[in-house]
């Protein structure tokens, strides 16, 4: 059982024919997580609002104003896909 069961970093990363990138790594450990995971990801180059989801037609105005309300009340929201 490891005594700090969190891992967080950040690094810059030369990319092949790329400018440089920051990736963010989270990692669990026992007894927070079963088993050790990571997860990497790399942080989106352009923020997006409801308003240009729905000026797209990507978000919904009824779903809009849901998500809205969870983020208000602070609820855990989790959005997969690619």
């Amino acid at each position: 059982m490891s005594a700090n069961p969190y891992v967080e970093a950040r690094r810059e990363w030369d990319e092949r024919y790329a400018d440089l990138v920051l990736v963010s790594a989270t990692g669990s450990l026992p007894p927070v997580a079963h088993n050790p995971c990571c997860v990497m990801r790399k942080p989106a180059q352009v923020l997006y609002t409801f308003d240009d989801y729905m000026g797209d037609s990507i978000l919904s105005l009824p779903h809009a104003a849901i998500l809205r309300d969870a983020i208000d009340q602070r609820l855990n929201v989790v959005i997969a896909g690619a």
